[in-house]
């Protein structure tokens, strides 16, 4: 079959709804299974720090509110160097007695910048709450002097501290099951369409008549094996009554 006439395509899909609905189901619950009981929550925990240029007088200037925007991206460059994560991993280790990597701890942070504002917001994602939140304020606490160190004409202030968030940010187990949904649905489709496209049989006259240009004269009908036992059904012999 080398074309697809959509009326068979979507008169299959009518005929088969229930199994439609019932592999759409399976996924929206093997999505929510997934999301409860399988996947890793990570809970997220966020601090603002403020890049502000130093380098000119009591009265701030547009220039000056241009020069610091501009430093921000040299404030990332520092708040993402190894040095910085050196200093986070020993806090971490002081104040938990556990150990992470360089490359833990790096992995774990997020720099936004909030807006057109001089504001960055860091974000710091992790399996544990607290330890999420202690990054971001063990970062913040030696952001400051870091970034100094190494940019030039540049004041750093922290606006409040991390807090604590108990719910997690991902799994999101509403857009899961969602998701979960559309791939069964369309899977279950894709899956319909490819039997009808490659059905070579012909269930109809007028396919029949559209691909091999022939006139159908007569319909030999199909009848089973049960219909034929039917019919031919012996008949009860009359009882008679001397």
């Amino acid at each position: 079959m080398d074309y697809i006439d959509l009326k068979l395509y979507v008169s299959k899909l009518m005929k088969n709804w229930i199994i439609v609905m019932l592999c759409s189901i399976i996924g929206m619950a093997a999505a929510y299974i997934y999301s409860e009981f399988f996947a890793t929550p990570v809970y997220a925990s966020s601090v603002k720090i403020g890049v502000f240029y130093s380098g000119g007088g009591e009265n701030i200037t547009a220039n000056d509110i241009e020069t610091a925007l501009k430093l921000i991206e040299n404030c990332v460059v520092v708040l993402e160097d190894d040095v910085m994560a050196e200093s986070i991993v020993d806090t971490v280790k002081r104040e938990t007695g556990k150990e992470y990597s360089i490359a833990q701890i790096k992995s774990a942070f997020s720099f936004d910048r909030i807006g057109e504002s001089q504001w960055l917001k860091v974000t710091a994602k992790t399996g544990e709450p607290e330890l999420s939140a202690l990054l971001c304020n063990a970062l913040a606490a030696r952001a400051s002097d870091i970034i100094v160190d190494n940019v030039a004409n540049v004041q750093i202030r922290n606006l409040g501290e991390a807090k604590v968030e108990r719910s997690p940010v991902s799994p999101n187990v509403t857009k899961n099951i969602i998701v979960g949904f559309l791939v069964a649905f369309l899977g279950i489709c894709l899956v319909i369409f490819l039997l009808v496209f490659f059905d070579n049989t012909v269930s109809s006259e007028e396919m029949l008549k559209e691909k091999f240009d022939l006139t159908v004269l007569g319909v030999v009908p199909h009848v089973t094996s049960h219909q034929k036992m039917k019919n031919h059904k012996p008949k009860k012999k009359p009882k008679f009554i001397m």
